[in-house]
């Protein structure tokens, strides 16, 4: 399996997410497809794909995340974080947490993550390892994405009153 991508500025990030995720990107037969630096490398957008669907990995400014797409799902260059249906891209924990019926990133976890107590791959690693063939599954191939709706209602319920 392809992992080995060079980035440019952000090869930092990449070897990161493959520190904490790179078994479990090859036992899923992920390949590296395409990534980008921006800004000296304070922002990175880095696409993976297996045959059954997508994975992106982005930093800005230091904020890490990871999002799940279609086979299909294009290459979104510049992204906002926590990506919730578009351009085809969803944030992985908030699949998670949809999945799980609670939040899992807590105003605790992330005091420790800003405060640089906890890397966010190596929290989220183990989470993707359970989770992992459930969301494969609701990206793979024809599937479709009934459970949108459900995704939108949580994320509403979440804002700010």
């Amino acid at each position: 399996m392809e992992l080995n991508v060079s980035c440019g500025d952000c090869d930092f990030f990449v070897e990161k997410v493959q520190r904490h995720l790179g078994d479990l990107l090859t036992r899923y037969e992920f390949r590296s497809v395409q990534c980008e630096a921006d800004r000296g490398g304070r922002e990175c957008t880095w696409m993976l794909e297996s045959h059954r669907c997508r994975l992106l990995f982005t930093l800005s400014d230091g904020a890490e995340d990871c999002s799940i797409g279609k086979v299909d799902t294009p290459f979104p260059g510049k992204v906002s974080f926590y990506l919730n249906g578009e351009l085809g891209w969803y944030n992985t924990l908030w699949l998670i947490e949809l999945r799980a019926g609670k939040q899992l990133l807590t105003r605790k976890l992330i005091k420790r993550l800003w405060e640089g107590e906890l890397e966010y791959f190596a929290w989220l690693a183990p989470l993707l390892e359970e989770w992992m063939p459930e969301l494969i599954g609701m990206f793979d191939l024809q599937a479709e994405l009934t459970w949108h709706d459900d995704l939108l209602r949580m994320l509403e319920g979440r804002k700010p009153g």
